[in-house]
Protein backbone atom coordinates (compact mmCIF):
# COMPACT_ATOMS: atom_id res chain seq x y z
CA UNK A 1 0.00 0.00 0.00
CA UNK A 2 1.24 3.70 -0.35
CA UNK A 3 2.84 5.30 1.82
CA UNK A 4 0.89 7.58 4.24
CA UNK A 5 0.37 11.05 3.64
CA UNK A 6 2.80 13.42 5.65
CA UNK A 7 6.63 14.20 6.04
CA UNK A 8 8.63 10.85 4.58
CA UNK A 9 9.53 8.36 7.61
CA UNK A 10 13.45 9.09 7.20
CA UNK A 11 12.72 12.63 7.92
CA UNK A 12 10.11 11.94 11.01
CA UNK A 13 13.02 9.82 12.43
CA UNK A 14 15.43 12.67 12.21
CA UNK A 15 13.19 15.48 13.65
CA UNK A 16 12.10 12.71 16.63
CA UNK A 17 15.45 11.57 17.73
CA UNK A 18 16.27 14.72 19.62
CA UNK A 19 13.15 13.57 21.77
CA UNK A 20 13.71 10.01 22.18
CA UNK A 21 17.84 11.34 22.98
CA UNK A 22 16.44 12.91 25.84
CA UNK A 23 13.64 10.43 27.13
CA UNK A 24 16.77 8.07 27.08
CA UNK A 25 18.74 10.10 29.36
CA UNK A 26 16.48 10.60 31.61
CA UNK A 27 14.88 7.45 31.85
CA UNK A 28 19.42 6.18 32.65
CA UNK A 29 19.39 8.82 35.25
CA UNK A 30 16.53 7.59 37.11
CA UNK A 31 17.48 4.34 36.80
CA UNK A 32 21.07 5.03 37.85
CA UNK A 33 19.30 6.56 40.93
CA UNK A 34 17.77 3.83 41.56
CA UNK A 35 20.12 1.21 41.10
CA UNK A 36 22.71 2.99 42.98
CA UNK A 37 19.66 3.26 46.15
CA UNK A 38 19.97 6.98 45.94
CA UNK A 39 16.20 9.11 46.10
CA UNK A 40 15.08 10.67 43.26
CA UNK A 41 13.37 13.51 45.98
CA UNK A 42 16.21 14.01 48.23
CA UNK A 43 18.23 14.57 45.08
CA UNK A 44 16.02 16.78 43.76
CA UNK A 45 15.67 18.64 47.60
CA UNK A 46 19.45 19.32 47.34
CA UNK A 47 19.09 20.92 44.09
CA UNK A 48 16.96 23.16 45.24
CA UNK A 49 17.66 26.87 45.60
CA UNK A 50 18.62 28.18 49.10
CA UNK A 51 16.30 31.25 48.48
CA UNK A 52 13.30 29.09 47.45
CA UNK A 53 14.30 27.11 50.65
CA UNK A 54 14.32 29.90 52.86
CA UNK A 55 10.79 31.24 51.45
CA UNK A 56 9.46 27.79 51.94
CA UNK A 57 10.41 28.66 55.31
CA UNK A 58 9.36 31.98 56.09
CA UNK A 59 6.10 30.95 54.24
CA UNK A 60 5.78 27.65 56.43
CA UNK A 61 6.79 29.92 59.82
CA UNK A 62 3.70 32.65 58.68
CA UNK A 63 1.28 29.88 58.61
CA UNK A 64 1.47 28.65 62.26
CA UNK A 65 1.64 32.14 63.41
CA UNK A 66 -0.61 33.71 61.31
CA UNK A 67 -3.62 32.86 64.71
CA UNK A 68 -0.48 32.87 66.95
CA UNK A 69 1.78 34.80 68.94
CA UNK A 70 5.47 34.19 68.75
CA UNK A 71 6.66 34.05 72.56
CA UNK A 72 9.24 35.71 72.68
CA UNK A 73 10.52 36.84 76.40
CA UNK A 74 14.43 37.90 77.63
CA UNK A 75 14.90 35.05 79.55
CA UNK A 76 13.05 32.46 76.95
CA UNK A 77 15.39 34.33 74.11
CA UNK A 78 18.65 34.23 76.27
CA UNK A 79 17.98 30.44 77.58
CA UNK A 80 17.28 29.06 74.16
CA UNK A 81 20.53 31.33 72.40
CA UNK A 82 22.66 29.51 74.89
CA UNK A 83 20.99 25.98 74.08
CA UNK A 84 21.71 26.92 70.47
CA UNK A 85 25.35 27.58 70.59
CA UNK A 86 25.87 24.34 72.32
CA UNK A 87 23.83 22.41 69.87
CA UNK A 88 26.11 24.13 67.23
CA UNK A 89 29.38 23.85 68.44
CA UNK A 90 31.56 22.88 65.79
CA UNK A 91 29.75 24.14 63.20
CA UNK A 92 30.29 27.58 63.31
CA UNK A 93 30.25 28.69 59.21
CA UNK A 94 28.63 25.94 58.15
CA UNK A 95 25.34 25.74 58.79
CA UNK A 96 23.19 28.12 61.13
CA UNK A 97 19.86 27.31 62.27
CA UNK A 98 16.78 29.69 63.24
CA UNK A 99 14.16 28.69 65.94
CA UNK A 100 10.95 30.18 67.02
CA UNK A 101 8.87 29.63 69.55
CA UNK A 102 5.29 29.98 69.02
CA UNK A 103 2.36 30.32 72.05
CA UNK A 104 0.39 26.59 70.73
CA UNK A 105 -0.65 24.33 74.12
CA UNK A 106 0.25 21.50 71.47
CA UNK A 107 2.87 19.33 72.08
CA UNK A 108 4.79 19.27 68.98
CA UNK A 109 7.93 20.24 67.27
CA UNK A 110 9.33 21.01 63.46
CA UNK A 111 12.03 21.78 61.12
CA UNK A 112 10.88 23.83 57.88
CA UNK A 113 13.13 24.18 54.82
CA UNK A 114 15.98 26.83 55.13
CA UNK A 115 16.89 25.09 58.71
CA UNK A 116 14.30 26.83 60.70
CA UNK A 117 12.68 25.32 63.44
CA UNK A 118 9.12 25.59 65.38
CA UNK A 119 8.89 24.70 69.00
CA UNK A 120 5.28 25.24 70.86
CA UNK A 121 5.03 26.37 74.24
CA UNK A 122 3.14 22.95 74.50
CA UNK A 123 6.35 21.20 73.93
CA UNK A 124 8.48 23.13 76.20
CA UNK A 125 6.35 23.14 78.83
CA UNK A 126 5.55 19.10 78.99
CA UNK A 127 9.43 19.08 78.63
CA UNK A 128 11.01 17.38 82.43
CA UNK A 129 14.25 19.26 82.02
CA UNK A 130 16.40 21.79 79.54
CA UNK A 131 18.08 18.54 78.19
CA UNK A 132 14.80 17.04 76.96
CA UNK A 133 14.08 20.22 75.17
CA UNK A 134 17.72 20.29 73.52
CA UNK A 135 17.39 16.18 72.81
CA UNK A 136 13.89 17.66 70.73
CA UNK A 137 16.27 20.33 69.19
CA UNK A 138 19.23 18.15 68.09
CA UNK A 139 16.83 15.98 66.25
CA UNK A 140 14.99 18.56 64.13
CA UNK A 141 18.39 19.66 63.39
CA UNK A 142 19.13 16.37 61.81
CA UNK A 143 15.62 16.69 59.77
CA UNK A 144 17.04 20.33 58.67
CA UNK A 145 20.72 19.30 57.57
CA UNK A 146 19.49 16.18 55.67
CA UNK A 147 16.92 17.88 54.30
CA UNK A 148 14.22 15.99 55.13
CA UNK A 149 11.66 18.54 54.98
CA UNK A 150 12.49 19.34 51.18
CA UNK A 151 12.43 15.67 50.46
CA UNK A 152 9.06 14.93 51.80
CA UNK A 153 7.91 18.29 49.93
CA UNK A 154 8.60 16.67 46.78
CA UNK A 155 7.54 12.99 47.38
CA UNK A 156 4.17 14.75 48.19
CA UNK A 157 3.87 17.56 45.23
CA UNK A 158 5.80 15.44 42.73
CA UNK A 159 8.62 15.71 40.70
CA UNK A 160 6.96 18.39 38.01
CA UNK A 161 5.75 20.49 40.72
CA UNK A 162 9.35 19.54 42.48
CA UNK A 163 11.27 20.78 39.16
CA UNK A 164 9.16 24.37 39.33
CA UNK A 165 10.41 24.73 42.47
CA UNK A 166 13.83 24.34 41.24
CA UNK A 167 13.26 26.99 38.57
CA UNK A 168 12.53 29.76 41.31
CA UNK A 169 8.84 28.41 41.50
CA UNK A 170 6.02 31.12 41.98
CA UNK A 171 5.28 33.47 45.12
CA UNK A 172 1.73 31.91 45.19
CA UNK A 173 3.01 28.21 44.72
CA UNK A 174 5.54 28.98 47.42
CA UNK A 175 2.57 30.32 49.55
CA UNK A 176 0.67 27.01 49.85
CA UNK A 177 3.77 25.06 49.88
CA UNK A 178 4.22 26.75 52.82
CA UNK A 179 0.72 25.93 55.08
CA UNK A 180 1.25 21.80 53.34
CA UNK A 181 4.60 21.68 54.68
CA UNK A 182 2.88 22.06 58.12
CA UNK A 183 1.10 19.27 57.53
CA UNK A 184 3.92 16.76 56.35
CA UNK A 185 5.07 13.96 58.54
CA UNK A 186 8.28 12.11 57.90
CA UNK A 187 8.98 8.48 57.54
CA UNK A 188 10.40 5.69 59.85
CA UNK A 189 13.90 5.69 58.15
CA UNK A 190 13.84 9.69 57.99
CA UNK A 191 13.27 9.62 62.09
CA UNK A 192 15.69 7.04 62.63
CA UNK A 193 18.42 8.71 60.11
CA UNK A 194 17.63 12.33 62.25
CA UNK A 195 18.58 10.63 65.25
CA UNK A 196 21.59 9.49 64.19
CA UNK A 197 22.74 12.89 63.11
CA UNK A 198 21.53 14.10 66.29
CA UNK A 199 24.02 12.28 68.13
CA UNK A 200 26.71 12.52 65.65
Amino acid sequence: PPPPPGRPAPIRRRAAAPWLWVAAAVVGVFTFISLAELSPARTLARLMPQTVRTTLGEQTIRSVTDSRRVCETPAGDAALQSMMQRLTRGLEGKQSFGVVVVDWDLVNAFATPGDRIVLTRGLIESAQSADEVAGVLAHEMGHATLLHPETSLVRVIGMSAAVELLLGGGSGTLANLGVLLTQLSYTRQAEEEADVEALS
